[in-house]
């Protein structure tokens, strides 16, 4: 049915449609005005770089703030915000509560030089183009129980390799630590970030640990190739860690005890406790019987980490043991004397009164005699105490 002149007069202008053009030109038009004031933008932020009192004041306040204190900065040689977000510093000293900073100092630093690409902060692509960390000394509480002495902490580039190591002491016990980079871009270009699989070595005192980082994400860390000890590996294998918040620690994985005893941890860390807690269960599809008599490594290795960390003073009482509350249950599903089986085993391990106790033990030896009973082991400087009763 056609419409007359007039009827087709009354209808409404936006429902016309609109030229392809005019969309096109509207488009263009956006474009061009963010592209502008991006412009703008970066320009200005590429400007307000430099080594001015005002940004010095921003980076003292900035990291007296984090570390509850009030932060002096002695050479103040830049910091830029694009293309780089990066900051370069000389002479850093932290106090406490005083704003001439001639109170209690809690740390110093000689030389700090970070620097990252913005478009990687914007993104979160966790590349790095500098980090320089040359003598930092800092109290004990202000990171670990411990005072913290920093020698350097770095990135270094070797040409085919990078890495990111750093070395000093925690309280008297010196530490290293390196992990390998992957390096993309060159020249001024050139940035560096943990690989897919990154390898890692720490040395702490007599203390040994390295493996590989398979996999991470803001829960999980998959180890592979791990392996703790002394002047030989202690515990070697597979670990899964999970990380639950609030400082709790589930660690799983398939795991070897010294010679060949082979084990599956299931075991919650929960940090946050006072005093920390530890939980779960160990399970040995295979003790060998020759590793259960050499248990002292296990101990050695435990004390060698933990005296390096923990400040004694703050402990319950001066065992190893004695700020840690532990409830589990071992498992030995097969006992092996020699490569031949001789029996099983099972008990609950808890601490108690600076002790390690195990037991009541039950499982079956050459599968006809029972084995019940209780251990208590008392670690002590000399020398440890090992304890066994029988049944009441």
């Amino acid at each position: 049915m056609a419409m007359s002149e007039n009827e087709s007069q009354t209808i409404p202008e936006t429902l016309h449609p609109k030229e392809k053009g005019s969309w096109l030109s509207f488009f263009a038009k956006l474009f061009f005005f963010l592209a502008v004031i991006l412009v703008v933008l970066f320009a200005v932020l590429s400007s307000l770089g430099g080594n001015s009192e005002v940004l010095q004041s921003a980076a003292e306040e900035f990291i007296g703030t984090r570390l509850h204190g009030v932060a002096k900065i002695d050479k103040f040689n830049q910091m830029t915000f694009f293309p780089n977000v990066s900051v370069d510093f000389e002479g850093l000293n932290v106090s406490r509560n005083a704003a001439d900073n001639q109170g209690t100092p809690i740390l110093s630093a000689e030389r700090v030089s970070i620097a990252m690409g913005f478009w990687d902060i914007a993104l979160s692509t966790g590349k790095i183009k500098t980090l320089h960390l040359e003598n930092m000394r800092a109290m004990p509480g202000v990171f670990l129980e411990k005072g913290l002495t920093v020698d350097r902490f770095a990135v270094i580039d070797e040409g085919d390799h990078a890495y990111i190591r750093g070395s000093g002491k925690i309280g008297v016990t010196p530490f290293e630590l390196s992990s390998q980079l992957e390096k993309t871009g060159k020249g001024k270009r050139r940035k560096y970030e943990f690989a897919d699989v990154r390898p890692f070595a720490v040395t702490l005192g007599r203390a040994q640990i390295s493996g590989r980082v398979e996999n991470i994400d803001s829960d999980t860390i998959n180890i592979k190739g791990v392996s703790l000890g002394l002047e030989e590996p202690v515990l070697s294998g597979d670990l899964d860690l999970y990380y639950g918040g609030g400082g709790r620690l589930k660690i799983k994985g398939d795991m070897k005890f010294s010679k060949g005893s082979l084990f599956t941890p299931d075991v919650l860390l929960e940090f946050n406790e006072k005093p920390a807690k530890v939980s779960g269960n160990v399970d040995f599809s295979t003790l060998m019987y020759e590793d259960a008599l050499n248990y002292q490594q296990g101990i050695d290795l435990f004390n060698e980490i933990k005296d390096a960390v923990k400040d004694k003073s703050t402990a319950v009482g001066g065992n190893a043991f004695d700020d840690i509350v532990l409830t589990g249950e071992i498992k030995a599903q097969s006992i092996l004397r020699e490569g031949a089986r001789i029996g099983d085993a099972s008990f609950p391990l808890v601490t108690q009164g600076g002790k390690l106790l195990a037991g009541p033990i039950t499982g079956s030896v050459d599968v006809s005699r029972e084995i019940l009973g209780e251990i208590g082991f008392t670690p002590s400087e000399n020398p440890d105490v090992l304890e066994m009763s029988a049944p009441q």
